[in-house]
């Protein structure tokens, strides 16, 4: 597996104990998430960072104030099974927290959650699904390449490498007036379609991609890098990005 060295160089200066503040994570518990998945996410952002962990559910989310966390994560599991157990008070309660200037890190299914296309999802970036129903193509290690807007967020990262994927969203750009078009982190240059998905959807389309609502910011991501052995700083480094005003 071809992991490029720059996305993983910089652990030695961001887990530095001088530059780093001790800041709040949500991450979601409850209808339609995985533990595994939880645990995974918990387990490579507190290897570099002393962050503080909240689960919260969809009561939570719903009935108290998201403001005390610098961050809010959806992992991976069942996208719409997550937005419908928020209902759409708890799906609000979100958007009102980035746009007042809270973040949303989204991984797999809370890629899907973000997106608008919907009648569950979140609407917190300019991007629909290329397909509602071939969802299903399979399990793999895909091939990623970091774009230059990417790079501001990862470093030089020059080279082709694998990333864990797993049913995740194939993305592209809906054209909405109400929120800001989005930039492409990192593209896919390989494919798994299986059960019948449809061959060549996939290849050239976003893994990742961020963007601003509001005062907020929000980056999403279709595969695994949580769960990819030698990409153990690639969600510390979109965290750094986020969450930027604490490191």
């Amino acid at each position: 597996m071809n992991i490029p060295s720059d996305i993983n160089q910089n652990k030695k200066i961001i887990s530095d104990p001088e530059i780093i503040q001790k800041f709040s994570i949500a991450i979601y518990k409850g209808e339609g998430s995985m533990d595994s998945g939880i645990d995974n996410v918990k387990q490579n952002i507190s290897s570099i960072f002393d962050v503080h962990f909240t689960e919260i559910n969809c009561k939570q989310i719903m009935n108290e104030t998201l403001t005390q966390f610098d961050l809010i994560i959806f992992s991976g599991g069942g996208a719409s099974k997550q937005g419908n157990a928020l209902e759409e008070k708890g799906r609000e309660n979100i958007r009102n927290y980035i746009n007042n200037g809270g973040n949303y890190l989204g991984i797999c299914a809370g890629a899907y959650l973000a997106t608008s296309n919907f009648d569950w999802s979140l609407k917190i970036i300019n991007a629909e699904t290329v397909s509602k129903t071939e969802w299903k193509r399979g399990q793999a290690f895909i091939d990623l390449e970091i774009t230059d807007e990417g790079k501001t967020i990862f470093g030089n990262v020059d080279s082709i490498f694998k990333c864990r994927y797993n049913n995740g969203p194939i993305l592209k750009s809906m054209n909405l007036t109400d929120i800001p078009i989005y930039k492409t982190a990192a593209f896919f240059r390989s494919e798994i379609s299986e059960n019948g998905t449809t061959l060549g959807s996939m290849v050239n389309t976003p893994a990742a991609v961020f963007s601003y609502y509001g005062k907020g910011k929000v980056f999403i991501v279709s595969p695994h890098p949580e769960n990819t052995p030698g990409l153990e700083n690639f969600l510390p480094k979109v965290i750094v990005w986020l969450v930027g005003k604490k490191i």
